[in-house]
């Protein structure tokens, strides 16, 4: 596990100009790996209909934004996973409640669905961070904002 900030990427460290001066390393990631497009890119047979709804999300902002790659692929099935995991812990916790009282034992449980539902959550919004999905991570990657420009150009006219 890695300590402290995450190194930003060689492009955005030329965008802000490169105060600390240091050698920058070569953004790898995008010349070793094939651009996408969203045609090209299969949905995997592991994902149902909300982990196939998920897919098509992110594979279309990520296109949109130039930042998917062919080696990605199983990253993004896998945060698919994690997001179809945590709704269907989040069903389940909708028809079943969050607590079970046991009779027997005479207290009351939580149910293994809560954690299930953190943990694929939070293991969600790490994949989203590294690709740039939360806010703050797309504001570190300069990805452009759309709405901005339309709000602006309402208030010129």
């Amino acid at each position: 596990m890695q300590r402290g900030r995450l190194p930003k990427p060689p492009k955005l460290r030329l965008l802000e100009g490169n105060a600390g001066k240091r050698k920058l390393l070569k953004d790898s990631s995008a010349k070793n790996s094939s651009k996408l497009n969203l045609r090209s890119l299969p949905i995997s047979k592991r994902l149902n209909k909300v982990g196939k709804a998920e897919w098509n999300r992110l594979v279309k902002f990520l296109n949109e934004n130039d930042k998917l790659y062919q080696v990605d692929r199983a990253t993004i099935e896998i945060m698919c996973l994690h997001y179809q995991l945590a709704m269907w812990a989040w069903d389940e916790l909708s028809k079943l409640g969050s607590m079970v009282f046991k009779p027997s034992e005479r207290y009351v449980q939580k149910l293994p669905h809560i954690d299930i539902f953190q943990k694929a959550s939070k293991d969600y919004k790490d994949y989203a961070i590294q690709f740039g999905i939360t806010p703050a991570s797309r504001q570190r990657m300069n990805f452009p904002d759309k709405d901005s420009d339309s709000l602006m150009e309402t208030l010129i006219d």
